[in-house]
């Protein structure tokens, strides 16, 4: 049954445009003389409505609403513009949607070191029982504990799951030392196991206590943003506050990180205090054990330790901060080996090597020196909270591209990074492109996120405000979008021995825009030949054609189009060409979709479900501007539809026009005017 109401779900899905397709827009009558000035204030359509709607808020108006709003437009009593400024106003747009924007990835996934993994189990056994971590004793063998999450009351626990003096594990002579709060302590099968530690403070009572503070600790990182777009604060906020937006579990888990470092045998008064702590949380300062330790969300423990070492860390940071991601291109083990270092991983020595290395220096410049800024958060899988005796002192650089691009110095703490990062352009670029990217999806052009990122004050641009212009920006690119070409082609493929000649016209191209980097030098990728392969010249234009290249000067539509065309024509002549050009020139794409946490949202609505949704999907882990219906989406939707018509109608009846209902394209894909 259940494979074939999946099967009916999909199907709905991708196979019914008489269902499911986006209503072409109504006829629109002129706009008003005083308001025909810019594209923005022209009457709308009840699709873009909707659609700006779920863009500022995650929710669709109601068909009334809709007609209403429609309305309303038609009698000139409402702009494009003021309609934006009152979703953005709205507390949604505070609450639900700039968390999704700034944070992407970082909310779909949990953290590898916070909160703990101890989990205990219950014998059963009348009376209270005895709680244990890894097998059951005697009751006479169990002591009584006052454990942290009520500390009136006395639990039975078995000795060996207790330890409250032991704060790491014992570990044979050479190897490194793992602390009992850390990923690995709650894995460990030898005689090295941990315990709960004084009051229980490592461990909960049952796995539901866990989750909620796996989301508590989510929570901070959403909660923060939300916070600094609520009261218009500068984004720059959101990295560089010693503040953060914490409930009762949030702060509980923040609380036992100082139990740690200081190995307090009795933590029972800071514990019992935290029964004053709001449970819905609160923006609250956090204590610094050393200067600058905390930083916005870059020092919250969901993404502190959100990754097993700090190399992997910062890939992280630099992603939400910068939108740079890790490069391995050209890599090779034997550049590595070629390190004389005893210890490269864990107490990163030799690092100073691999940060100026030719290829290593692309990434390691950037993430090495970085990290030194952290030092104080060792890695998460051996110990999970902040040492400030391990924070270095002074000051230290900071690099971008490679060794050869440094911005500046500051102070070697977590805030000294957040306000050397925030100050560069990169920053600047990758929250335009953060905000343009949630409006228009695969849609985007660097165009639209250097207009964004135009409109960005350093120190005084708020969330509110970049999401006002992003969703302007999609307004106005409604009704004069160019017609993609249709998707009937796949990716040219071709023999890795065919060649190209680059005629002097092509050559050109290629010094305007490419020599300055792929010149020869061995780090990169050489398009400097007479000849080129073919497939090189494939992977050349799919970069240029999905703007990532040229990386320093943007190209504008016109000029993209004429180098695409240009080396298409050389590499493919005559009708071969055809398909190249649609792929390279017209896009190809598919439609693009709504965040996966926003399509399930709209389903459950559409549907009256109140229940969280099922699944978690991949497609949350790459950036807006490559998500885009696929038969995984489809598929993902389809599972989801079924459970939410499920709760929502229990029995069979109405079942199948619920499934129809939930599974409509505009609560998936984004229409686009096109």
């Amino acid at each position: 049954m259940m494979r074939g109401a999946c099967i009916v779900a999909v199907a709905l899905l991708a196979c019914r445009p008489e269902a499911n397709a986006v209503r072409p827009p109504r006829p629109e009558p002129p706009a008003p003389p005083a308001e025909a000035t810019t594209p923005a204030h022209r009457p709308a359509s009840a699709e873009l409505l909707r659609t700006l709607s779920v863009l500022a808020s995650e929710r669709a108006p109601s068909r009334d609403d809709l007609g209403a709003l429609v309305g309303r437009f038609d009698r000139g009593e409402l702009t494009l513009d003021r309609y934006i400024d009152s979703l953005v106003a709205d507390d949604d747009a505070a609450a639900r949607v700039t968390p999704l924007v700034v944070l992407r990835k970082l909310l779909s996934e949990d953290a590898y070191g916070a909160p703990s993994s101890f989990v205990l189990k219950h014998d059963g056994a009348p009376a209270g029982g005895t709680y244990y971590l890894y097998q059951p004793c005697a009751p006479a063998r169990a002591v009584g504990v006052h454990p942290w999450w009520d500390l009136d009351a006395e639990v039975r626990v078995c000795p060996d799951s207790y330890l409250p003096e032991q704060w790491t594990q014992k570990r044979p002579k050479g190897e490194p030392e793992i602390a009992c709060l850390s990923e690995y302590a709650a894995y460990q099968e030898d005689g090295g196991r941990c315990g709960c530690g004084p009051n229980l403070i490592r461990c909960f009572r049952d796995d539901d206590a866990r989750q909620a503070a796996v989301d508590s600790l989510r929570a901070e990182l959403s909660g923060t943003v939300a916070y600094v777009t609520r009261h218009d604060l500068p984004i720059d906020v959101i990295f560089t506050a010693n503040e953060s937006w914490r409930d009762r579990n949030a702060e509980f888990v923040r609380r036992t990180h100082v139990v740690e470092w200081r190995r307090d045998r009795r933590p029972e008064p800071v514990l019992r205090d935290l029964a004053r702590w709001p449970v819905a949380g609160q923006w609250a300062p956090r204590p610094d054990a050393s200067p600058g330790q905390n930083s916005g969300i870059l020092t919250a423990p969901a993404l502190v330790f959100f990754m097993p070492d700090r190399r992997q860390r910062m890939t992280y940071v630099y992603d939400v901060a910068w939108c740079m991601e890790a490069d391995s291109f050209g890599a090779t083990p034997e550049a590595l080996l070629a390190i004389k270092s005893p210890d490269i991983q864990i107490q990163s020595a030799g690092w100073h090597e691999l940060a100026a290395r030719p290829l290593c220096t692309n990434c390691h410049a950037r993430l090495d020196y970085g990290l030194q800024f952290f030092w104080g958060f060792p890695n998460a899988n051996l110990q999970s909270y902040f040492v400030p005796e391990l924070q270095h002192a002074g000051t230290g650089p900071l690099y971008a591209r490679d060794i050869d691009d440094p911005r500046g110095s500051g102070e070697l703490n977590p805030r000294g990074f957040a306000r050397l990062a925030v100050a560069q352009p990169e920053f600047r670029r990758c929250m335009a492109r953060d905000f343009a990217e949630w409006a228009l999806g695969n849609r985007t052009t660097a165009d639209d996120i250097t207009a964004l990122e135009q409109t960005i004050r350093a120190g005084v641009t708020t969330p509110r405000e970049l999401l006002r212009a992003a969703l302007r920006i999609a307004a106005r690119r409604w009704s004069d979008r160019e017609p993609t070409l249709p998707p009937t082609a796949s990716p040219p493929t071709a023999a890795a021995s065919h060649t190209v000649a680059i005629t002097a016209e092509l050559r050109q191209q290629l010094e305007d825009h490419c020599l300055d980097c792929h010149d020869g030098e061995p780090s990169r990728v050489d398009l400097s030949p007479r000849e080129l392969d073919r497939t090189r010249i494939a992977s050349m234009l799919e970069e240029v054609a999905d703007g990532r290249m040229p990386k320093a000067r943007a190209l504008v539509p016109a000029a993209r189009q004429a180098f695409i065309r240009g080396f298409v024509a050389a590499a493919w002549p005559g009708p071969d060409g055809d398909a190249p050009r649609a792929y390279f020139a017209g896009g190809m794409r598919s439609l693009p979709v709504f965040a996966p946490a926003v399509m399930f949202d709209l389903v459950h609505r559409a549907v009256g479900a109140h229940q969280p949704a099922r699944w978690r999907m991949l497609e949350s882990n790459v950036r807006p501007s490559v998500q885009q219906l696929t038969p995984g989406v489809a598929a993902s939707i389809g599972l989801e539809a079924i459970h939410a018509c499920r709760e929502a109608h229990g029995g069979r009846a109405g079942f199948a026009q619920c499934i129809d209902e939930a599974v409509r394209l505009h609560n998936v894909a984004v229409p686009t005017g096109e």
